[in-house]
Parts: C-alpha cells; sequence; structure tokens
C-alpha cells in the first residue's frame, strides 16, 4: 500500500531548490546512500524529464533499481514551487522499485499519478514540518482518497 511505503521520514517540506537540487535533497532522505548518483545514471532519453511530470503541479520521477529489497516514496512539498520543464511543481514523488519487478513499478507508478492530482490542494494545505495536520493516506480515511493495496 501506498501509506505503507510512505514513511514519515520520507516527507519532505519546504522545497525550494530548483528541480534537480531538489531531487538531491528527496535523495538525502532514502535508505540507499546513493540513489541521487543511481537516478543520474540513469540512461534517459531527452524527453526522460518531461515525462516525470503528470500535470496539476505534481512531478513524479522514478527508476528501476536491481536488487532493491522492496519499492521506496519519497514525497517533498514546495508551496512556494519549483521550476520544471515550464511547469510549476508543487508535489514531488520520488519513486524507486526493484528492476526485478515491472509491474509492480507500473502498478505503483500508475496509482500515484491517478492519486496525487486530487489531493494535492490538500496536502499543500494541511502539510506542516511536524506532519499532515488532519490528512491521511491510509485507506478509507479521505473520500477523495480510495483505498490503494499493492
Amino acid at each position: 500500500m501506498i501509506a505503507e511505503l510512505l514513511e514519515p521520514g520520507n516527507v519532505v517540506f519546504g522545497l525550494s531548490e530548483d528541480f534537480s537540487q531538489a531531487i538531491e535533497r528527496l535523495c538525502d532522505h532514502s535508505r540507499l546512500p546513493d540513489l541521487a548518483v543511481r537516478f543520474r545514471s540513469q540512461k534517459v532519453d531527452p524527453s526522460n524529464e518531461g515525462y516525470s511530470y503528470i500535470g496539476q503541479g505534481v512531478a513524479i520521477p522514478h527508476l528501476r533499481i536491481d536488487q532493491l529489497p522492496s519499492a521506496e516514496l519519497i514525497l517533498g512539498i514546495s508551496a512556494k514551487g519549483i521550476s520544471f520543464n515550464q511547469h510549476k511543481v508543487h508535489i514531488v514523488l520520488f519513486l524507486a522499485t526493484p528492476a526485478e519487478q515491472p509491474a509492480q513499478h507500473l502498478q505503483l507508478l500508475q496509482r500515484v499519478s491517478s492519486l496525487l492530482p486530487g489531493i494535492r490542494q490538500e496536502l499543500l494545505r494541511n502539510a506542516m514540518p511536524i506532519g499532515f495536520s488532519g490528512l491521511s493516506l491510509a485507506p478509507n480515511s479521505n473520500p477523495r482518497c480510495p483505498p490503494i493495496s499493492i
């Protein structure tokens, strides 16, 4: 479940850097010490950065990593917004999944892509440095967040 994958220590508030610096800051919260290096070194095509932007101020950079024990999510929130490919991004969800589980990667990517735009305003309104006030990503805790499981 997405709520189980998003650990409290993996929520970063106050992103204000450019997008590449924001990615570095999110990766600093990973259990993988070299996540930023792996992300930068992935073979990308010129349009890949745009592929991570899903609209409505939400971007989901993602990659698959060989022998990663389990999926990892890191959420970043920027009230001011971060410039990214001529868009202003307020919510960044970094997704890393085991390379050996492409179906899980696609399933998580699809689910967070459909979930985040719908709760973007609520995340921005309720996100505080000490945690989320009145918002839970747990199933059935929010009528706009249908139960999500993997």
